[in-house]
């Protein structure tokens, strides 16, 4: 009878780990705090005009990063504006551990 009982429990696990996706599947990036921290300084933003150069950039800005956000397939994206190289820390998948990457300007 224990033995029926381990088994149908590692059936039941083997059919789980078959048919169900990992949580971060089809991860919609719309549903997070940047995506409505954006969409928010969008609309102020459409609301409150300044001058129409810096209301312009700004708005560019700002419909870049939702764009951004909205067609994102992976959980980070890096750019760099400085005009200088950048040291960022990360990883990229199936690689070794986190290392070092330089971002060209």
């Amino acid at each position: 009878m224990q033995l029926l009982k381990i088994l149908v429990v590692a059936l039941v696990l083997m059919v789980n780990l078959v048919i169900a996706q990992p949580y971060w599947a089809g991860k919609d990036f719309t549903k997070g705090a940047d995506y409505a921290e954006v969409t928010q300084a969008l609309n102020q933003l459409l609301t409150v005009k300044d001058t129409p150069e810096q209301f312009q950039q700004r708005l560019a800005q700002l419909q870049f990063q939702k764009n951004v956000i909205e067609t994102a397939r992976k959980q980070a994206q890096c750019r760099n504006e400085t005009g200088k190289t950048l040291a960022v820390y990360a990883n990229k998948p199936k690689k070794s551990p986190t290392k070092i990457y330089f971002l060209g300007a």
